[in-house]
């Protein structure tokens, strides 16, 4: 059976909205000293629920335009894709010099809007092709005054369609945008790094990791795109191939170091960035002891950050607390150095506190534990977590046992499923005198553990201390769950930092 400390994060993602993966963005952005461009004009590509005029735009039908003109006029011939956005209207002053040359005779081009162009040109010899562009750019910018970026990208290239290298010709312009006038970017992985993130930050965190795996399609070590390739997979939930990714970009880079290669203070922010989520990630999946080791690795470099102190309290808690019982009090000790790193960064973290509180009433210190748990719901109200802890401190202590009932109600009108606070419920209706209630409460709690082991199993029970046996004919004792659930935190799908507004308490009991 886990104890509390095992079950510290929960749900699809996390217990606490605190603790969160790290993601930087594309490399070229960090380096970059231009702003992001205040408009993608790779947005025109992407299909969101959200925006339903996004994909039927003026700007989206002239480019579909084009692209059948393509199918039409070249077939699967070679070409090169370039696209082009001035700074302002630009379009009357620019047709007389849409006269390409191409030694294969042909050339396509439209106007995507009166500033942006997209031109195809038949042409094998990319120097010349790329020529041909940047002697409009020239002209635009010295005749004209007007400056402009452009994109670039090329058929055939690895298994893009022609549609696909338009599409890419496109993402490159908004990489070119990231740099001075007059730049002209080439399609790769980095391009798809920076659309992966804008596709990140609209929230659309399935089809950023499409783009991550097609961008480490053209560039396979690419540490950036492994990293946000890992976030995403650990935001949907598939923690393994999450952990996969963080690993797989560490040993790149361990190998990379064995070559003796500098590396500038960026990749060290990196690595250790690398190192911290794959910690993350460890503990979630269980895998403590190597999760341990990555968390020694981030903090030895150096950084102090709230997230790698707490997780690495976290990891330590666990690994030195097994069942209830302590197991390593060496461990222990820098476990709650950690957690105290992290309040001194963060005072106002109640997550931290609660930990804190978890620990010291699992030691048996219900005092210390209660005062965390004040310290955790004076930060948030909401913590239901925290609410039904500091019920069970002043329980165990025989103390306010009527705000202990108070708290305990509260923390299920938050999180009704959860059979460890209903038991704790049930054992301060015992100590009132209310029996048939305290009867009431345990039969639910046993139900609610029945349903909770099967959910979490799936018929694999075997692993826990509970046997499959006793599930299937109904035979688990119920004092068996009152004496576990004095050491058992069984969290399940609570997400102890959801401040939501439908959550009713009363600030006056606590």
């Amino acid at each position: 059976m886990e104890t509390a400390l095992n079950l510290l994060y929960t749900g699809n993602n996390f217990s606490s909205k605190e603790i969160t993966f790290m993601k930087s963005e594309s490399d070229c952005v960090c380096h970059s000293d231009f702003a992001p461009p205040e408009q993608y004009l790779a947005d025109i590509l992407i299909k969101r629920d959200d925006d339903p005029l996004a994909s039927n735009s003026k700007v989206w039908s002239n480019f579909k335009e084009f692209t059948d003109k393509i199918f039409e006029q070249i077939g699967s011939r070679a070409f090169v894709c370039f696209v082009v956005k001035f700074e302002s209207a630009i379009q009357k002053e620019l047709q007389s010099q849409l006269n390409f040359e191409s030694k294969y005779g042909l050339n396509l081009w439209q106007w995507l809007s009166e500033s942006t162009l997209i031109v195809a040109i038949l042409e094998r010899d990319l120097a010349l092709a790329d020529a041909q562009i940047l002697d409009l750019i020239n002209f635009a910018d010295s005749t004209l005054k007007i400056k402009s970026h452009a994109g670039r990208a090329i058929y055939p290239f690895l298994s893009f369609d022609q549609f696909e290298v338009m599409c890419n010709a496109v993402k490159a312009l908004d990489h070119a945008s990231f740099f001075e006038h007059g730049t002209l970017q080439f399609f790769d992985d980095v391009t798809q790094n920076i659309y992966g993130d804008r596709l990140y930050q609209l929230g659309m965190v399935d089809k950023a990791a499409d783009e991550y795996k097609i961008g480490l399609k053209i560039k396979c070590d690419n540490l950036n795109l492994l990293n946000s390739l890992g976030v995403c997979y650990s935001l949907i939930g598939q923690l393994k191939l999450a952990k996969e990714q963080f690993e797989r970009a560490i040993a790149y880079q361990r190998f990379i170091e064995y070559q003796n290669c500098d590396c500038d203070s960026y990749v060290d922010e990196f690595l250790f960035m690398l190192f911290y989520n794959a910690a993350l990630t460890c503990d979630l999946t269980g895998d403590i002891k190597n999760g341990i080791e990555y968390i020694k690795e981030a903090t030895a470099m150096g950084h102090q950050l709230f997230e790698v102190e707490l997780t690495a309290g976290i990891l330590m808690l666990k690994a030195g607390i097994k069942d209830g019982v302590l197991i390593d009090s060496a461990l222990t000790d820098k476990a709650l150095a950690h957690i105290q790193n992290a309040i001194k960064i963060n005072p106002n973290s109640a997550v931290a506190h609660r930990i804190l509180g978890e620990f010291y009433l699992q030691s048996k210190m219900p005092s210390k534990a209660a005062n965390e748990y004040k310290m955790a719901l004076k930060l948030n109200p909401y913590d239901a977590i925290a609410m039904s802890g500091l019920a069970r401190a002043f329980e165990i202590q025989n103390k306010n046992l009527d705000i202990s009932l108070s708290l305990a109600l509260n923390s299920l009108s938050i999180a009704p499923d959860n059979h460890l606070f209903r038991t704790r419920l049930a054992k301060i209706y015992l100590k009132k005198g209310k029996y048939e209630f305290a009867d009431i409460e345990f039969s639910k709690a046993e139900q609610q553990f029945k349903e909770s082991i099967l959910h979490l199993n799936r018929g694999d029970c075997d692993k826990n201390s509970v046997n499959s046996s006793d599930l299937a004919d109904g035979g688990l004792n119920l004092s068996e769950i009152v004496k576990a659930s004095d050491d058992t935190e069984s969290l399940l799908d609570y997400d102890g930092d959801d401040k939501s507004e439908e959550a009713v308490f009363d600030k006056k009991s606590a």
